[in-house]
């Protein structure tokens, strides 16, 4: 079932996606996850890594000739945009690897609607900062973190210590691109 969920993937997704097996774990202050593919895959450093849900894992952090380290999204120094389902509101998410949860702050509703994040809401990549597509599934509002306003716990939609296959991203490069070139035209046709 999860293979052909692999091979079903690509077709929902509008970037090529590049299957890779979990080769290595590294579980020390920065877990990480060490998967088959690399430079000569056309893995570069950023590209999006996802499970066969499309549940956000993390991002290629370095890539070697034939591997890649994976940055998981629970790292310290990973942080993501973020949406939430059916509600105006956009936030940040970052890492913390001690509780295996991400803590949402800078919580920007759009709009005057005064709404909050809710307990089972589902967090998606908002698309912000170009690293990330919107719309990849990130995880769930599990509650406030005790004694502060306005910050959350998120459990993460996929358990990276569970996951063996998955799928790189290919393409964000050119997304980039195009956003550079598009601001660039705006800029010339203002001149």
């Amino acid at each position: 079932v999860q293979l052909r969920s692999l091979l079903d993937l690509p077709n929902r997704l509008e970037f090529q996606a590049l299957p890779a097996c979990v080769i290595g774990r590294d579980l020390g202050p920065s877990p990480a996850l060490i998967i088959n593919r690399g430079h000569e895959h056309g893995v570069s450093v950023n590209q999006p890594v996802v499970s066969a849900s499309q549940g956000l894992i993390g991002r290629i952090e370095r890539p070697l000739s034939t591997t890649s380290r994976v940055q998981l999204i629970t790292d310290y120094n990973s942080v993501v945009g973020i949406r939430i389902e059916n509600k105006p509101l956009e936030a940040i998410v970052r890492g913390n690897p001690r509780d295996g949860v991400l803590i949402m702050s800078d919580v920007f509703p759009l709009g005057s609607a005064s709404v909050v994040p809710e307990k089972g809401d589902r967090v998606f990549s908002s698309g912000m900062g170009l690293v990330f597509p919107p719309d990849l599934l990130i995880g769930v509002v599990e509650s406030n973190v005790s004694g502060e306003e306005e910050v959350y716990r998120v459990v993460p939609a996929v358990d990276s210590r569970d996951v063996y296959e998955v799928l790189v991203l290919l393409g964000m490069e050119r997304r980039e691109e195009r956003a550079l070139l598009g601001s660039a035209n705006s800029s010339s046709a203002r001149q």
